[in-house]
């Protein structure tokens, strides 16, 4: 019987997320427009395989903290603002509504406006992971995706790192 020239597969046994190469991608679906900013996150065996041929280009993540939550106790949009108010610690007075959420999340780089009761320095990150994520209402992904998406813009906008990640789990 002949021998396969197929190579093992490079990415079985990595479980160790090391490093970050940003990507863009151009969001012309649903006639949306523009170009939106995202992370993809590689082990370092699989950054070192895809790019081999590339200069490297890696910044090492100085992670604050984790914030999990929990979709199978989120149930709607109005549940998503209140587990990141109480996650992050929002003023009471918060408006309860979307931008409310981002201006308050955007006060992360920013302590003495007291938007929230965590704070990042400009090195500084935080996780927001996901579980039970597939057993939300799609309106409910959504807004999350939004929220952290218009924080990271609203960095980029005033020349600072993006200060929240999101990693979603099944």
């Amino acid at each position: 019987m002949q021998e396969s020239n197929k190579p093992e597969n490079p990415l079985a046994g990595l479980t160790e997320v090391a490093q970050i190469s940003t990507a863009y991608r151009s969001n012309r679906k649903n006639g949306k427009n523009g170009t939106d900013l995202f992370k993809v996150y590689y082990t370092q065996d699989h950054y070192d395989l895809i790019h081999r041929n590339q200069p490297r280009r890696v910044e090492v993540m100085n992670i604050k903290a984790i914030i999990e939550l929990d979709f199978s106790k989120i149930r709607d949009v109005d549940q998503l603002y209140e587990a990141l108010a109480e996650k992050f610690g929002f003023p009471d007075s918060y408006g309860k509504n979307a931008d409310a959420v981002i201006d308050c999340l955007f006060g992360l780089r920013y302590p003495k406006e007291g938007m929230t009761k965590i704070s990042l320095d400009p090195t500084e990150k935080i996780i927001i992971q996901t579980k039970n994520v597939t057993s939300a209402q799609q309106k409910t992904r959504e807004a999350l995706i939004f929220i952290i998406e218009f924080v990271n813009y609203k960095c980029q906008f005033k020349e600072t790192p993006s200060s929240l990640l999101l990693l979603l789990e099944r």
